[in-house]
């Protein structure tokens, strides 16, 4: 579950319309390689982590999106993807 413009943005940044589960989140290929769809709309930044307020990775809704500080990650999906 994603907002519709929400995925118009994705797509206008090349990710790709086809999703996988992996794990606990959504991935989707990009022209950067594999990212994660919820790290790239919330513009994650590396040291945070992507929380799903109702326990569903899938319901990717902004409503739903939240970012925790102290996260595993080290790299920032919407940044690598947008960087020339």
């Amino acid at each position: 579950m994603i907002d519709f413009e929400d995925y118009q943005t994705l797509i206008s940044l090349g990710v790709s319309p086809n999703w996988q589960q992996t794990g606990r989140s959504v991935s989707a290929r990009t022209p950067k390689g594999n990212m994660l769809v919820g790290r790239i709309l919330m513009d994650a930044k590396a040291g945070q982590r992507m929380q799903y307020k109702d326990g569903n990775p899938l319901n990717l809704r902004r409503d739903n999106l939240s970012i925790r500080e102290g996260g595993f990650s080290v790299v920032n999906n919407l940044e690598q993807l947008t960087a020339a």
